[in-house]
């Protein structure tokens, strides 16, 4: 998609702001929220390179494998993957993006060119990976009290779950309309 391309896109979708994300090493999204005529007039859009060393518990690994002033990366988008996301308020786009040091060369310790690394070692090899993914959640209660245990959430029945059977037919039936729109948000 050139740039003229692209413009129109934003303009037909009406995209106001774009999220400008990373994979960190346990697969959770990080990034920026840009707004879409920063991210349309190509700024360098940079992150801290140590992002790709927090836990998931948000500490920070203690192996010295990031340079010590934890310089700034420049983020790439994989325009490829460039969507629109249909649970947002606002029009706003999300795009994956790939990691560069400023001399051009990229993040080595980026999940996505981890992955690229290994995917070529496949290749050398002369052999195709299969994969598929796996969606895994948890459904709960709305709360907005961090005091508070969570709780199961309550059904289209009007009940709330009690007994621990997420894998029954009919705990799939109680949240049917919630699945049915993590399989159109998918799809999108």
């Amino acid at each position: 998609m050139n740039q003229k391309e692209l413009t129109e896109w934003f303009s037909q979708q009406n995209i106001q702001e774009v999220e400008v994300i990373v994979p960190d090493i346990a697969g959770v999204a990080r990034g920026k929220l840009v707004p879409e005529d920063k991210f349309l007039n190509d700024s360098a859009i940079r992150l801290p390179e140590s992002v790709f060393i927090q836990t998931v518990t948000g500490e920070f690994l203690n192996e010295p494998v990031i340079n010590p002033a934890d310089r700034d990366i420049i983020l790439k988008p994989d325009m490829s993957s460039l969507r629109v996301l249909p649970w947002m308020k606002e029009s706003t786009a999300s795009v994956v993006n790939d990691c560069f040091y400023e001399d051009g060369s990229p993040v080595d310790i980026s999940p996505r060119q981890v992955l690229k690394n290994v995917l070529q070692q496949f290749n050398d090899l002369g052999m195709e990976p299969l994969v598929a993914p796996e969606l895994e959640f948890y459904l709960v209660k709305k709360n907005i009290d961090p005091k508070l245990d969570l709780e199961p959430p309550i059904g289209r029945s009007g009940r709330q779950e009690t007994v621990r059977q997420p894998f029954s037919l009919d705990a799939l039936d109680e949240f049917e309309p919630f699945i049915n729109d993590v399989h159109a948000y998918a799809e999108q």
